[in-house]
């Protein structure tokens, strides 16, 4: 494979992962009203680690790596929460 195919390859891998995971993960808020506030918690905390790794790492990571990253978590979100106030705790 050349370099270009390589990367492809890797594209089209990943954008079926994030489909699968966008659809399961919108499947169970659905089913499950109580899984809302943990599947937004996880997003939450994706953004978190990402903050503390780019603190971490400092100047040797480019922004525009962090800030692309930061984006897709966003766009994970908005793909799999069509209700914000899906993320509130549900009452007992």
């Amino acid at each position: 494979m050349t370099e270009d195919a390589d990367i492809a390859a890797i594209h089209a891998e990943t954008l079926a992962v994030q489909a699968v995971l966008i659809a399961v993960l919108r499947r169970l808020a659905a089913e499950r009203d109580d899984l809302g506030p943990i599947i937004c918690g996880a997003l939450d905390d994706a953004e978190r680690v990402m903050d503390a790794v780019t603190l971490r790492l400092g100047d040797s990571v480019p922004i525009s790596s962090t800030v692309g990253v930061l984006r897709v978590i966003e766009q994970l979100r908005s793909a799999i929460i069509a209700d914000e106030s899906a993320c509130a705790p549900q009452a007992d």
